[in-house]
């Protein structure tokens, strides 16, 4: 019953932010925005905590752990909390090592092997995924503003450097 709860929860917050919204003409005054992601990480083995910060669709390393979160959002509880959700992808990046017969000859490394071992949603308000290694939550999403890149006055055809 508690899986169905909790499905059902995904479900509408999903719905909620499917709605369709009018399409505003964009000028190039209006900033354009993405969602940066806050993720905790604790590392089992050393018992560190990590906080990265990262944009959607952009891949963060820390350790043999990847982290990519592909969409997040808040969704309001009540009154006065929030729950944080995430769809992030995780892979583990491995070294494997060739077998060799004689133990004086020094094992020569392979290429790294890179496996997902999660890929799903996580929210703040339950535990999060967990690997042998590490354990990750989501701490918050929020909006940042993107600011464009101009081109210089230099690359304009205007430019007495680029006059013919």
């Amino acid at each position: 019953m508690c899986k169905l709860n909790y499905l059902l929860i995904i479900l509408f917050s999903l719905m909620g932010n499917s709605q369709a919204q009018p399409q505003s003409s964009k000028t190039d005054e209006t900033p354009q925005t993405t969602k940066e992601v806050t993720i905790r990480v604790l590392n089992k083995i050393t018992g560190q905590t990590t906080t990265l910060k990262t944009t959607l669709l952009k891949p963060i390393k820390h350790g043999n752990l990847i982290i990519r979160p592909r969409e997040c959002f808040k969704k309001k509880v009540g009154l006065a909390y929030e729950i944080n959700w995430s769809f992030i992808e995780a892979w583990v990046q491995q070294t494997r090592y060739q077998p060799v017969l004689a133990s004086t000859v020094p094992r020569v490394p392979q290429q790294p092997v890179i496996s997902l071992v999660f890929s799903s949603w996580i929210n703040s308000a339950s535990p999060s995924f967990s690997h042998p290694d590490y354990s990750v939550t989501i701490q918050d999403c929020q909006e940042v503003a993107v600011i464009p890149l101009r081109p210089s006055a230099e690359s304009s055809p205007d430019h007495p450097k680029n006059a013919k």
